[in-house]
């Protein structure tokens, strides 16, 4: 499926674990009560697609592949033109999932329902990397988001990985449980866990900077390049071999909605990853994350766009002038 090409080389997000994200709004949530819903938000989601989301709200030529099948497939791969995002994802046996989000109208809190999505043949695995394979020859960098689905092996990201690497692209991965470890051994240039995802990895608590700071330095000489720890609202910590960093953008005292700021992060540090290169300021991506303006200039846009991200519902969605005053505000301060 088609929407049209960019003179541009596109960016490229996976998402093997697909969904169809249900946002409802209430006044307040009881267990055990019954409810007429006041708002209804239904979008393609996945963390991969919530990437694309992002880089296509910030200008982003996008491509979003993965896998998709049952009734929910054709939601997907319609919403995503609607958006104006390309979809190239390849068709499984099973259903995509249905993600329901809570949202509550008083106190802003978010309650989230995930299922946990179809089983995924090895065949169709194999099948869908024929289809990554063909669009690594044409894209600039690829992230590969989300949980894997059940049925997959553990190495699978590994895989992927491997496969952009050797296509010259290269990749981010936000991902946990059984799929983390294993995908930094195939050395992405970017993982991006939150405080408890990092926390599970390195066997202890993340709730500081500076436990970041010291997850981050594990994750990076387990193979990661370069490794961006989420806290929430109390900012993100970013490791590189050139230094650490701590960013924060304003806090936002009654956020809409939380869901998708991570996402939402990761979106605009690889948009400007990728706007360097198409300004001439780098000649590739590779270059481009080495050059310490251009860090700060992503990470400043990250957590714009994560911050923005929480007045409105819907992960990956923001106002481009709520990013704008939000990246107003953003302190960024080197750890070392």
């Amino acid at each position: 499926m088609s929407t049209g090409t960019s003179e541009r080389r596109p960016t490229l997000t996976v998402t093997l674990n697909a969904a169809v994200d249900t946002t409802l709004t209430i006044d307040h949530l009881v267990a055990g009560e019954s409810y007429t819903v006041q708002e209804v938000l239904k979008l393609p989601g996945g963390k991969g697609v919530n990437v694309a989301r992002t880089l296509r709200g910030l200008g982003i030529p996008v491509w979003a592949t993965g896998l998709a099948g049952g009734p929910s497939a054709a939601f997907v791969l319609d919403g995503l033109v609607a958006e104006g995002i390309e979809p190239h994802f390849s068709s499984i046996s099973g259903a995509t999932r249905i993600c329901t989000a809570v949202v509550e109208r008083e106190s802003h809190r978010a309650t989230e329902f995930n299922e946990p999505g179809p089983t995924v043949l090895y065949d169709e695995f194999r099948r869908f990397e024929r289809t990554f394979k063909r669009l690594l020859r044409r894209v600039e960098l690829v992230a590969i988001c989300g949980s894997l689905p059940a049925g997959l092996p553990d190495d699978c990201y590994t895989r992927l990985v491997g496969l952009a690497h050797a296509a010259g692209v290269p990749s981010l991965v936000d991902t946990s449980g059984r799929a983390f470890a294993p995908a930094l051994e195939a050395r992405p240039l970017l993982v991006k866990p939150n405080a408890r995802e990092a926390g599970a990895f390195v066997g202890r608590p993340v709730a500081t900077p500076d436990d970041a700071l010291q997850a981050g330095r594990q994750l990076r000489a387990a193979g990661a390049e370069m490794a961006l720890i989420t806290l929430g609202a109390a900012g993100a910590v970013f490791a590189h071999e050139r230094g650490a960093w701590f960013v924060q953008a304003e806090r936002v005292e009654r956020p809409l909605s939380t869901v998708g700021c991570g996402d939402a992060f990761n979106g605009g540090l690889l948009a400007e990853l990728y706007e360097a290169v198409a300004g001439g300021a780098a000649p590739n991506i590779v270059a481009a994350a080495q050059d310490e303006a251009v860090l700060m200039r992503g990470l400043s846009l990250g957590a714009a766009c994560a911050a923005a991200n929480t007045l409105l519902l819907g992960a990956g969605r923001m106002d481009q002038a709520d990013v704008q005053r939000f990246r107003q505000t953003v302190t960024i301060q080197r750890l070392g």
